[in-house]
């Protein structure tokens, strides 16, 4: 398995893992080439002692959907990341930002600075965004640049619990304890938002870039 993932370059689906279909070879191209971007969102992990973490996802003319951009801070004070979210929402024309609902007052906040939306509780809306993620990864629909070292890594790492008690009812159910999954929880905020933005949703200006 080793050989095929690390030399052949063919994904080999790892027990556990789960973003699965993600393989940094076909989903992390090098050199990165940001096409021009439709609409772009802005996922918030804010957390209470964990870093606070922020991704940034566009879509581009096809559907395909790139995370391109990453704010992760240890031991950062609200005011720093919040002057980050205002400084790429003018710099990317960031549509709307998407933030865990458990936090009222930095969604208040936040609007000072941009267009702001609590992220969707459903049921097992995680779950949802998780699948909806690989099958993009699966059909090569979805990419990740080198600005975004905390996502890839997290990603790479996220798995399952290796026994199920059986009374699992939700995905956070279902996967380990205490993982690093902040630019993951910031990423699932406004992927589904994002995939379901209007096509022919108006916006101000393209965004386009080379990078690495």
């Amino acid at each position: 398995e080793m050989y095929q993932q690390e030399i052949m370059a063919e994904f080999v689906t790892w027990a556990g893992l789960v973003f699965s279909a993600f393989n940094p070879r076909k989903h992390c191209p090098d050199p990165f080439v940001l096409p021009r971007l439709k609409t772009v969102y802005g996922g918030v992990d804010i957390g209470m002692t964990s870093p606070p973490a922020l991704v940034l996802v566009g879509q581009d003319e096809r559907g395909a959907m790139w995370a391109f951009k990453e704010f992760y801070q240890r031991n950062c004070r609200p005011h720093v990341w919040l002057s980050v979210v205002g400084e790429w929402t003018r710099e990317y024309k960031v549509k709307r930002w998407y933030v865990d609902s458990a936090f009222p007052a930095e969604i208040a906040a936040m609007r000072q600075y941009a267009q702001v939306r609590p992220s969707m509780k459903a049921k097992d809306a995680a779950g949802t965004a998780v699948n909806y993620i690989n099958s993009m990864f699966e059909r090569e629909q979805f990419f990740i640049g080198p600005d975004c070292p905390f996502l890839r890594s997290e990603m790479e790492t996220y798995q399952y619990k290796e026994i199920m008690q059986g009374d699992e009812m939700t995905f956070l159910d279902k996967v380990k304890p205490n993982q690093n999954d902040h630019a993951l929880d910031a990423l699932r905020y406004c992927t589904l938002p994002l995939s379901s933005a209007a096509a022919g949703e108006r916006y101000g200006q393209w965004v386009a870039g080379k990078f690495g």
